[in-house]
């Protein structure tokens, strides 16, 4: 799966703020992806949730992130 397959290229930017790691059309295998999921677990966690704006953009990126039928 990659970034591309669930972000815009500019989530991908702001994404890439806090995580200057991630490529957007790397192909990630799914044992990445499952860390992602569990860095930005802990991302939304440290920003406050729904509480910021930062935490609310976290939050919506993983909802796309589970949501997406490649994961």
């Amino acid at each position: 799966m990659k970034i591309s397959d669930f972000a815009t290229e500019s989530e991908f930017e702001k994404l890439k703020s806090y995580m200057p790691h991630l490529e957007y059309t790397k192909e990630y295998a799914d044992d990445e992806i499952d860390i992602l999921d569990e860095n930005l677990d802990k991302l939304e966690e440290d920003l406050g949730y729904t509480e910021t704006e930062e935490g609310t953009f976290i939050g919506n990126m993983i909802d796309k992130l589970r949501n997406n039928p490649k994961y």
